[in-house]
């Protein structure tokens, strides 16, 4: 899945696109998945056949109500779709194999990237718990610990720049997925504001079939 610098980064150009009320609660939102302490956070489903992916439509089911109301919420389901988007470009198109190593390699890249995607897209240390997180419908739905997981990120703003090489993520490669997960983002607010979706997600399923 992508860092949270990433996440960030796809919020910063949808904040281009729309009249957010609350960028706060989008950018809490975008993250907070990757603060959850079970997999059920991100909604996760097994297939019969092996495969794996995101149910955007058990969210829809259990928050649609607050899904175009709240960014919060709106951001969390982004972060959701984002990272279907980013497996189908990592497994799907480049064959990237997550072996242990492979998903070290990964995370390394995702560190030394933060520094130049922070440039570019103007990302600030802006981020803040919201008063009274604990009593949000989806954080009494699962366990997070997001106050520690927020801190941590500040430290993403004290990375040190990286000049290379990168393993798997090359800043050409963050730009590709920055830019397509923005535009079908853009797409999907659009859809679900009437009553649609344009995302398949069993299409984006990952793993292979047994």
């Amino acid at each position: 899945m992508p860092s949270r610098i990433l996440h960030l980064a796809v919020s910063s150009l949808l904040e281009k696109e729309f009249d957010f009320r609350d960028r706060n609660r989008l950018h809490i939102g975008a993250v907070m998945p990757d603060a959850c302490a079970s997999r059920a956070g991100h909604f996760r489903v097994d297939y019969a056949d092996g495969r794996r992916t995101y149910s955007l439509s058990a969210f829809r089911a259990r928050y649609g109500d607050r899904l175009l109301a709240d960014e919060l919420c709106l951001g969390y389901y982004l972060h959701l779709a984002e990272d279907m988007i980013q497996r189908g470009m990592l497994y799907g198109e480049r064959g990237y194999v997550p072996t242990e190593e492979n998903v070290r390699r990964l995370h390394r890249d995702y560190t030394n990237l933060n520094p130049w995607v922070i440039r570019k897209y103007g990302l600030a240390d802006d981020v803040r718990l919201p008063d009274g997180w604990e009593d949000e419908p989806i954080a009494r739905a699962f366990p997070f610990r997001l106050p520690e997981f927020l801190d941590e990120m500040r430290g993403d703003f004290a990375v040190p720049e990286y000049d290379g090489p990168y393993a798997v993520f090359t800043p050409d490669f963050a730009d590709e997925f920055i830019r397509r997960a923005a535009e079908a983002m853009v797409r999907e607010i659009d859809a679900l504001r009437h009553g649609e979706t344009t995302i398949d997600e069993e299409a984006f399923a990952w793993g292979k079939m047994k």
